[in-house]
C-alpha cells in the first residue's frame, strides 16, 4: 500500500504542476501591463479576425487564492478602454479607423491617460486620411507600418501579466476529484461500484422477497 501511495502522489503532483503551470501562463488572452490600472489585451486564438489585434483594457488584481491558483490579473470586460489600438508613436496609442461615436475611445497617452473620442464627419471617406482629423493632426499621428503596433511589440516591450482564466478553475475541481479518488482508493472504488452495478432501467429492489 505504501508503494501505491507514493506512486499515485508522484503522478498527481508531475500532472498538477503541468496543468496548473500552463493554465498560469495560458488561456485565449494575456494581458501586458501599462500601469496600474490598464494593460494591452493580446487575443491569442488564431480564428481571431486578425491576429495582430491589440486592446487596450482595464485589469485588477484577482484575490490572494485565485492569484495562487490561475492568475494575479484579470480584464475588466465590462470596461473596452480602447478597442483598436493599431498604431503607436511615442506616448500615444491611436485607432487606425476612428469612428463616429462618443463612447470609442481613438486615442490615449499611455503616460498621462488622456483620451479622446474623435468626432469623424459622416460623410468622411473611407478609410479616412488620419492628418483630416485635427485630433490627429495636431499630435503628428500618422498612420504607417513605422508605427504599427503588433502583438510582438507589446510583448517585446511591457511586461507580461499572470492571466486568470475560467478553465483553470474547472482543471482544480477535477484533481480535487482526482486526489480523493488516489486517496480513498478503496471507498472510491465501492462508490463507482455502486453507481455501475445497476444498469439504467433495471429495478432497484427495496424490499427482499418472502
Amino acid at each position: 500500500m505504501k508503494t501505491y501511495y507514493i506512486c499515485a502522489a508522484t503522478f498527481f503532483i508531475l500532472a498538477y504542476a503541468i496543468f496548473h503551470f500552463g493554465f498560469r501562463t495560458g488561456g485565449e488572452t494575456q494581458l501586458y501591463r501599462i500601469n496600474d490600472e490598464l494593460a494591452f489585451e493580446l487575443l491569442l486564438t488564431p480564428n481571431s479576425y486578425s491576429f495582430d489585434d491589440v486592446t487596450i483594457r482595464g485589469y485588477r488584481r484577482t484575490n490572494p487564492l485565485i492569484r495562487f491558483m490561475c492568475g494575479a490579473c484579470e480584464a475588466n470586460y465590462g470596461e473596452i478602454d480602447m478597442l483598436s489600438a493599431d498604431y503607436i508613436k511615442g506616448d500615444w496609442v491611436y485607432a487606425a479607423y476612428p469612428q463616429h461615436s462618443t463612447w470609442r475611445t481613438d486615442i490615449m497617452n499611455l503616460r498621462t491617460g488622456e483620451t479622446l473620442s474623435v468626432d469623424v464627419p459622416g460623410n468622411a471617406e473611407n478609410p479616412i486620411d488620419l492628418q483630416t482629423l485635427p485630433e490627429y493632426r495636431e499630435r503628428g499621428l500618422v498612420a504607417g507600418e513605422q508605427h504599427r503596433l503588433t502583438q510582438d511589440y507589446v510583448k517585446a516591450n511591457f511586461e507580461l501579466l499572470t492571466t486568470y482564466s475560467s478553465r483553470c478553475i474547472w482543471i482544480h475541481i477535477i484533481f480535487g476529484v482526482l486526489a480523493l479518488i488516489l486517496t480513498f482508493p478503496k471507498i472510491s472504488g465501492e462508490v463507482l461500484a455502486g453507481v455501475f452495478s445497476n444498469k439504467p432501467g433495471d429495478p432497484i429492489n427495496h424490499f427482499n422477497s418472502n
